[in-house]
Parts: C-alpha cells; structure tokens; sequence
C-alpha cells in the first residue's frame, strides 16, 4: 500500500490511507496528519498558531506563514490573541515574544514598546516599577528621563553623580546664605553672594548702556559729516 501526500495511515493492518483534514498535510512517515503552517500546532485536533504568533493557519500549501510573529517590544495576548506592546519598565526583543521581560537592577524602560532597556545614570538607580531612576542624593534635582543625570540642586554644591547607595550624601548646602545654580556649583568656593551676583549684573546692565550710548554718539556725528 502506498500513501500520498495529504494522506494518513495510522496502527497497522490498514487497508486504505485516510486524507487530513483542510489545514493539515501528512507526518514525513505519513502515520498522522499535522498542520501545514510550520508556525501553528495541533490542539485538540484544530491547528492553532503557535505561543508568539498571531492570526489564522493556513488552510493550504500556497498560503504558508499565515501565523505572523509579534515583532520586537511587543507579546502575544492570550486574551485578545493580537500583539500588545510592553508595558513601561518591561522589554522584548527578537520575535514572537509570549511576553516581556522585567528591566535589570540599575535599568529602566520609558513609556511601551521597548525592546531593551536603558542603564540608570552615574549616581542613580532603578525606581521600584523600572519605569525611570532615582537618584541616591536627596538634594539632588528630581531625576528625568530626557537628561538622565544627577545633578545637586540650587543653593547646593558637589557632585550628586559620586553617589551610591552606601554614600549617598555628595550635595552640601551652600553656607552664610550663599546660592548657586543647579548643578554650578562642585565646590563650596563655586556658591556666590547674592550681592555681589546682582552687583555684577547691574555692572554688566551700565557698560551695556555705556555701549549703547556711544554707538549713538558715532552714528549721530557720522551722519552729521555726510550732511556737510
């Protein structure tokens, strides 16, 4: 007896071969049927796609792959059988992802569809979610995602990016009512006087005015020539 594609012949003594349902194609030794997508498996005698994939099996040999994997920061959705992104704080990569993959200490994942995940900055580690980073100095600035850096905040000087979490104290207040700017000031000598900040500044405003006002003078008498 011999079998033909498509067909099947299971157990022995058989007298004829049996044709696989639509979807499916015989096993290489031709005793079972199995399904013709490669990216979909038998269950419970019906051709699903396999964990990963999304869609509909095919139902022929000329409409192979109809199972598409969910690419790179996406997973398959068991209850709405579609690819979902990941959410923040998680990652994916490669394909046909049955789901994400939590950020490592020290890392986070902004916003979804992430498929890898960024290192926390000097001075700072992972919040509790993995969705962004925290910084160990409590004077630092609040920590972001667009910057990614610790910095002390005003009136503070040092270097919040030496922090660790055995040694977190690195921004010092500014003494005798001293202020610096964000991140200006690495040592004490960098915090300046409020006065002595505004005495500059209305130094800085009079040359300007000074400027101003001889470049009036210049053009007033060059126009003055240009009329004689």
């Amino acid at each position: 007896m011999y079998s033909f594609d498509g067909q099947f012949a299971s157990g022995t003594g058989n007298t004829s071969c049996s044709t696989c349902d639509t979807g499916k194609t015989n096993t290489k030794d031709f005793s079972d049927c199995q399904c013709i997508d490669p990216n979909s498996k038998l269950n419970g005698g019906s051709c699903v796609c396999n964990p990963g994939y999304i869609g509909t099996p095919a139902a022929s040999k000329n409409s192979l792959n109809s199972c598409t994997a969910c690419p790179a920061g996406q997973f398959t959705d068991l209850t709405s059988g579609k690819c979902s992104p990941c959410i923040a704080g998680t990652f994916s990569n490669g394909q046909a992802n049955v789901n994400c993959t939590q950020c490592s200490s020290g890392q986070y994942a902004s916003g979804t569809g992430n498929t890898a995940c960024s290192n926390c900055g000097s001075g700072s580690t992972n919040t509790d979610d993995f969705t962004g980073c925290k910084c160990y100095d409590s004077n630092a600035v609040t920590w972001s995602a667009d910057k990614n850096q610790c910095l002390c905040a005003a009136n503070f000087y040092g270097d919040a990016s030496q922090a660790t979490s055995t040694s977190k104290t690195q921004c010092t207040n500014c003494p005798n009512n001293t202020t610096a700017k964000a991140g200006a000031a690495k040592t004490q000598k960098d915090c300046q006087n409020p006065s002595s900040s505004s005495s500059q500044s209305s130094q800085n405003n009079q040359q300007n005015s000074q400027k101003t006002y001889s470049q009036i003078i210049q053009i007033s008498i060059l126009a003055l020539v240009l009329l004689i």
